[in-house]
């Protein structure tokens, strides 16, 4: 099989440089081509450009400590006196074997296995007779293989997988640090942080920040800022004038609130999102007619963690979405999409509630407060919420009333995003002549519909005395389902916290009582396997009493009951033998089996007969390989 792939590529790649006259390369599973590039480093195709490496020069300006810099090399340039050989001691790990640095001569001879280097031959050959292993040659031991690593380095495969599972295990670090102009690896190690060590890490309560010097520098020195203090009450005013459009002190008017109509979240809106979170920008600083690529800026790691959340998000993301605008991707996207959260976008909702909302406001009760103070019903309480992964508070708001705040300007933004207005429809008006309405804070209205209830609840009172009814059954029903409801939420919480969201998914059951499918039909099968056994011998497709037709002779007799046997002796009467072998084969043979079968009692339990072989499993290899 890889055989016919490899030619079939190859076929293809000869036809496409027939047809215009170069080779394309294109990405796959396994590679990505890098424009500009075309030399195959970590290969062993570059085997043969070891040896010229020894003896390169490099610039004037590299210090040189040898008398003749004609004849200096590499090996030269890197002055080993320099060299502190019990620093890199299992600090260093070197992609050419992943294994922890160390000064010895089992490790030399590691290097050796995989490389051959002439020079560590001669140090192995001579190990005793040049005493390698003391003092004095030791920061010298370590110069060669450090210098051998660096040199067969570039034509050999980059073993990064290996290095990461020493990392994740052996050092057992908490903070990962990448030094470098882009999150290359950091994105690697992430993906592998979730793939492998997520659970593992989560079982022992343990906790790991990966992160990269040119995007998390506070995080990396901690420059944190300090909490800004709450202004005094005389300059309250001055602040709210000078604070952005966001309804953090809107006071909601009085009267019931307007009606929004609910719509689904859009593709677009998810899209932006998952860029915006990736770019670490805001949802307005997202252009959309731009592509993923252009807004990457060439970064392939990023780009590709981005098409596969969004492979993650949605069911069918089209192929090369990284060479569509924005906008076309998301109308793409939105073809076939039922306008609820996917996996992707559920974990940033979830992750924003657990980091930065108070104990006991969850997202539940985010939506109900969402529902009773602007009226949003879920669908846009779920692009709220979406829209404020974006917008997340520097730190974990410590109050109730704080988080309360901050969903009110997140909701201010949504309603300017969505073009809706969260006014009521009295708001206007109730003055009648121009004159702004009077308003209540939503909390004092809601207290004034509690004494409203309370005072005709006192009258209801004595006429449900009078039935012989509780006026608080209800109530007390609905209490205890309630402390369920919170107690069964806590555990569920419980458990997504000690084993994640994918553990919870993998459990779901996958039956579905409505899938089922019984089957009762067993009288009117044998019915149709004995006229198919009838017509069989007539036709002379049956001319000899085989292991088959016994077989067959003997699930008839299995199944046989009292309408059977009357449906096939209507047939047997009406059968002429005078029309042909076939029919009187047909005639003898199908009375035979009738009176095998009266023969057997039909009261008594059925004896099921087996005529078949029982094999076991055996392995056939093809020719192909397959």
């Amino acid at each position: 099989m890889l055989g016919d792939i490899v030619k079939s590529c190859f076929e293809k790649a000869q036809g496409q440089q027939k047809s215009e006259g170069y080779i394309k390369l294109e990405r796959g599973f396994a590679t990505i081509p890098l424009s500009g590039i075309d030399v195959p480093f970590h290969s062993c195709y570059l085997w043969a450009g070891v040896m010229p490496f020894h003896a390169c020069k490099l610039p004037s300006y590299f210090k040189i400590h040898v008398s003749d810099p004609k004849c200096a090399d590499l090996y030269k340039k890197i002055n080993p006196t320099h060299l502190n050989p019990n620093m890199p001691v299992g600090k260093y790990i070197p992609n050419l074997i992943a294994k922890p640095f160390r000064v010895s001569r089992e490790y030399a001879q590691i290097i050796y296995d995989q490389t051959s280097s002439p020079r560590l031959d001669k140090v192995l050959k001579k190990w005793e007779e040049d005493k390698w292993a003391s003092a004095e040659n030791r920061q010298q031991l370590a110069h060669t293989i450090l210098v051998e690593l660096l040199f067969y380095q570039f034509a050999s495969p980059v073993r990064w997988i290996e290095t990461q599972d020493l990392l994740f295990t052996s050092f057992k670090f908490e903070h990962l640090v990448e030094l470098g102009p882009s999150p290359t690896l950091t994105g690697m190690a992430t993906r592998t942080l979730k793939a492998k060590y997520e659970t593992l890490d989560g079982s022992i309560s343990g906790t790991r920040a990966i992160l990269c010097h040119s995007k998390n520098v506070k995080e990396i020195y901690y420059q944190y800022k300090d909490e800004v203090e709450a202004p005094p009450a005389e300059s309250a005013s001055v602040a709210a004038a000078a604070a952005p459009a966001a309804p953090v002190a809107v006071a909601a008017p009085t009267g019931p609130l307007a009606s929004i109509k609910d719509v689904p979240v859009k593709a677009i809106d998810i899209l932006l999102v998952v860029v915006a979170q990736k770019l670490k920008k805001r949802i307005e600083e997202i252009p959309l007619s731009k592509t993923i690529k252009d807004l990457v800026g060439g970064k392939s790691t990023l780009q590709n963690e981005i098409l596969g959340d969004l492979q993650q998000e949605f069911a069918s993301a089209p192929e090369k979405g990284e060479e569509f605008p924005l906008e076309e991707l998301g109308s793409t996207l939105g073809s076939g999409f039922n306008g609820s959260l996917g996996k992707y976008s559920t974990g940033l909702v979830s992750r924003l509630v657990g980091g930065k909302m108070p104990g006991g406001f969850n997202a539940s009760s985010i939506k109900v407060y969402l529902a009773k103070a602007w009226g949003l019903g879920p669908s846009r309480s779920d692009g709220v919420l979406l829209l404020a992964t974006t917008l997340k508070p520097p730190k974990r708001l410590a109050s109730e009333a704080e988080a309360k705040a901050w969903l009110d300007s997140v909701v201010s933004v949504y309603a300017q995003r969505s073009g809706i207005s969260l006014a009521s429809p009295g708001a206007a008006g109730g003055g009648g002549g121009g004159g702004s309405g009077a308003v209540i804070n939503s909390e004092e209205f809601l207290k004034f519909q509690a004494d409203q209830e309370k005072f005709a609840a006192q009258h209801v009172e004595p006429y449900m005395r009078y039935l012989g009814r509780g006026s608080r059954a209800g109530e007390l029903v609905f209490d205890q389902e309630k402390a369920n409801s919170i107690a069964l939420q806590a555990k569920l919480d419980s458990i997504t916290r000690e084993h994640g969201d994918a553990y919870i998914e993998g459990i779901q059951p996958r039956f579905d009582v409505f899938k089922a499918r019984h089957f009762d039909s067993s009288w009117n099968w044998v019915h149709q396997d004995a006229l198919l056994m009838w017509y069989d011998i007539i036709f002379g497709r049956l001319t000899t009493v085989d292991r088959e037709i016994t077989a067959r002779c003997i699930a008839l007799l299995n199944r046989a009951d009292p309408d059977m046997l009357e449906y096939m002796q209507c047939n047997i009467d009406r059968c002429d033998p005078s029309k042909g072998e076939t029919f009187k084969l047909a005639k003898e043979f199908g009375q035979q089996l009738i009176n095998n079968t009266r023969e057997r009692s039909l009261e008594s339990p059925q004896c099921i007969k087996m005529v078949i072989f029982f094999s076991s499993y055996f392995t056939l290899v093809l020719t192909s390989g397959s």
